[in-house]
Formats: C-alpha cells, sequence, structure tokens
C-alpha cells in the first residue's frame, strides 16, 4: 500500500507582509481624503481577486500534480502484478 505525500502549508504572515500591512493601516487611519481612500479600496479590492485568482490555480495545479501520481502508483501496481 502505498503512502499519501504529507504537505506542510506555512500560512504564518512574513515579517514584509506584517509591515505592509501595518503600514496601510496607518495611512488608512491617518487619511482624510475621500479620493485617496476610493483608489485604496479598489486597489486593495483588485490585489484580493488577483490573490484569490492565484491560490485556486495552485490548488487546481496541486490536484492535478495528485491525480498524475495516483494514476502512475496504480499503473506500478497493475505492472507488478
Amino acid at each position: 500500500m502505498s503512502r499519501a505525500k504529507q504537505y506542510e502549508i506555512d500560512l504564518e504572515a512574513s515579517v514584509e507582509d506584517l509591515f505592509w500591512e501595518e503600514k496601510t493601516k496607518r495611512y488608512i487611519d491617518c487619511c482624510n481624503s475621500l479620493k485617496e481612500l476610493q483608489q485604496l479600496s479598489k486597489l486593495l479590492t483588485h490585489v484580493a481577486a488577483q490573490r484569490q485568482t492565484i491560490i485556486k490555480g495552485l490548488i487546481k495545479h496541486v490536484l492535478t500534480e495528485l491525480e498524475q501520481e495516483s494514476t502512475i502508483e496504480k499503473e506500478d501496481l497493475h505492472t507488478q502484478e
């Protein structure tokens, strides 16, 4: 029986990400311009949508890889019989 590969995913924010988040929050807190806040909101919406697209693409890629590995293992089992 084959063993499934174990994958570890690091979901901890990097120092750079935490810095960018804090910098952006402070900018929002200090911003008095509605127009600037609207522009920032649009930019952050774009970033969120782009990240979601990337995540979906990565998931699809990983699932395809796992499916191919599973197919190869099944073929190996059949040839060994």
